[in-house]
This record gives structure tokens, sequence and C-alpha cells, in this order.
């Protein structure tokens, strides 16, 4: 069982002060639980509330028993954070909820008692083994997307089939322009997509390098691209605590082929 106190709170016989807790984890401090979060794969329902929220969710899902020994708990959020090289919008706000709230203790309760953890959460802005080289160029807006396709009208379900107010969207998507003659207008112009790079592969490169000396990493994502890091890291021995971040998510069977015992599935209760 897991407890969430205040970020200053401290409780009698409960450990150390929070003055004496290290505030950047190292790729060397294998002490520490490591939990990697594809932030962008979180629902929406869990981030609404704050980091705070979803910190806590995460950490409700994983059986105290993965923390026995752990001095305290290390946790990366992966996005697009960089908007060219300045932090995204969306950045900006977690950056500010994380110097509020974190580090925090939380109290633990396993075989061996209850103890006080510190739990630190951090914008994974770089690789853990180059921490001073920020990944930029993370969040990007895109034009109109290739290979998107519109079916011609009448649309099935529609209630206004020879007035529908859609019926000039073929034509726009399909011939890329407006279908008024005089107009310049074209889809670039009117569609844009926001999209993350680098992140899932930054995400990956980081559970393969802790696996080499830690021996638990967690990874929370539905994502399927994780599955190549995690088979390699089973195969160097590490244990993976695999967390579905939506819910109803299972992994597929033919991923499981030949893991081993070291793979365990967990979900959020949202």
């Amino acid at each position: 069982m897991l407890v969430a106190l205040g970020k200053h709170t401290t409780t009698r016989n409960a450990g150390t002060h929070r003055a004496a807790w290290p505030q950047r984890i190292s790729k060397n401090d294998h002490e520490y639980m490591r939990i990697l979060v594809d932030y962008a794969n979180l629902p929406p329902a869990l981030k609404q509330p704050g980091i705070c929220h979803v910190v806590g969710k995460i950490l409700q899902a994983i059986d105290a028993s993965s923390l026995t020994g752990a001095q305290g708990v290390n946790v990366r959020l992966y996005g697009g954070w960089y908007e060219g090289d300045v932090l995204s919008r969306v950045a900006q706000d977690i950056a500010s909820q994380l110097a509020k709230d974190f580090p925090r203790p939380y109290l633990i309760q396993d075989e061996n008692g209850v103890r006080r953890i510190p739990v630190e959460v951090e914008l994974a802005r770089s690789m853990i083994i180059e921490p001073k080289i920020n990944m930029l160029h993370t969040y990007r807006l895109r034009g109109f997307p290739g290979g998107l396709k519109c079916s011609p009208p009448p649309y099935e379900g529609c209630v206004a089939a020879h007035a529908c107010p859609l019926q000039h969207l073929h034509a726009f998507l399909t011939d890329r322009r407006c279908p008024h003659v005089d107009c310049e207008l074209h889809p670039k112009k009117v569609l844009t997509r926001a999209e993350q790079k680098l992140v899932d592969t930054m995400l990956t490169a980081d559970l393969i390098d802790l696996a080499s000396s830690n021996s638990v990493v967690a990874v929370v994502s539905s994502d399927d691209d994780m599955w190549p890091g995690i088979r390699l890291s089973l195969g160097r021995g590490a244990k993976v605590l695999h967390i579905h971040s939506k819910p109803g998510q299972t992994t597929p069977p033919e991923y499981q082929v030949g893991i081993g015992n070291n793979y365990v599935q967990l979900r959020i209760a949202l």
C-alpha cells in the first residue's frame, strides 16, 4: 500500500528529511525504482487532475513487494516537450507542477512494516546516458497528413444527404484545393496535426540502458512500439513491470512468447 504525504510533511520515526534526498537521481543510483512514463499515451481523464494524481495512480498499480529494498522512486515523463528549442506550453505547465509538488514522500507498507520513501518526478528532456544534451524539436506541427482519404458523399447515416454541409469535403481533400473556382485555399493552410518525434525511441533507449544496471524497471505505456525494448530488457535479465495506461488493455499473447517470469503486466485503475 502506498500513501502520499504533503511535499514538506514529516512524520515521527519516518526516516530522513527532504533536505537529505537526492535532487537528481543518476543512472548509478541502483537502489531507486525507475519508472518510465509514456505521458502522451495516458488517457486524458488520468492526466486532467494533475501530475500528483498521475503518479499516485501509477504507484498504486505497483505491488509494494516490488519496492522492497528501494530507497526511493524516480519517475521520468516522456513527451514532446520541446517546440523547437523552447519548452512547449504543456511542458511548462508540468514543470511548474513538479517544482511545486516534488520531491514528495510516500508511505509504503510491505512485509517489513511502514516506511517513507521519496518520489522524484522529472521531464525526460534528455537520454539518461547523456543528461546534459536535451533532445530538442520533439513537438512538431505538421500540415495536411499524407495518405488521408475521404469517402465521397452521400455519407451513411447522414440525416440531410441532399443538403449535407460536408458535401464539399470530398472534393476539398481529394483535389487538394477549395471547390470554388476562384479560391486558392488548400488543405495545408487549414489542417494541421501535432506530432511527437524521438519520444518513443528515447524511452526505449533509456529502458535498455537501465536494464543493464537495474534489477527492476517499470514502463507505463500501452503503445506496442515499446515491445522491442521490453523484450531486450528482459533478455538482459531485468525484471520489467509493464503498466498498461488504458482501460481494458492487455498484452497480446503473441508478444509474450518466450519472455519468462520477469515480465509483470499491471494496469492503472482510473
